[in-house]
């Protein structure tokens, strides 16, 4: 029997491969492969919105990663160049069709693919003093879904990897 496709998941599939998933109690020859997953959160009941949510967390994690070692300034220039290298990242997804919804202006609406939110609001001065920074991310990862809230924080070495 190959390994992947034997493989129990008992939770929400977090892999980004399409592998079957194997339900409790069914004999070993019916494999369901289905569209959704089996979490309780009706924001990824569908593979492709969990998918596309791990995608953009993980590149957007990796681009934070970057500004973690900048040093912060009163005018809030490392804030508009997190929240520009993110925006251009997400830009670039919704017209690649990952993300549904109109393109943000400057006026933040409910049917925006995407919004990033990273300034003094949610960077308090602990935060910063801790060496972190926080940026808030709301994408929309499929048609009829609400938007889903990414809280991304990153810190300087001293303080750890990268997390969420």
């Amino acid at each position: 029997e190959d390994g992947i496709r034997d493989k129990l998941v008992t939770g929400v599939q977090t892999c980004a491969l399409p592998i079957p998933i194997r339900k409790k109690g069914l004999p070993a020859a019916n494999v369901v492969w289905g569209l959704r997953t089996r979490t309780t959160d009706r924001r990824f009941l569908q593979v492709p919105a969990l998918r596309t949510t791990q995608v953009i967390k993980g590149t957007l994690l990796r681009i934070l990663e970057t500004l973690a070692m900048e040093p912060i300034d009163p005018d809030g220039k490392l804030f508009a160049r997190a929240r520009e290298e993110c925006g251009v990242f997400l830009y670039s997804m919704r017209l690649a069709g990952a993300l549904y919804g109109e393109f943000p202006g400057r006026d933040p609406k409910s049917t925006d693919a995407y919004q990033v939110i990273c300034d003094a609001g949610n960077n308090t001065a602990l935060t910063l003093s801790q060496n972190m920074l926080r940026v808030d991310v709301l994408i929309k990862p499929t048609p009829n879904a609400e938007s889903v809230l990414l809280n991304l924080s990153v810190g300087s070495p001293e303080i750890g990897r990268a997390h969420v």
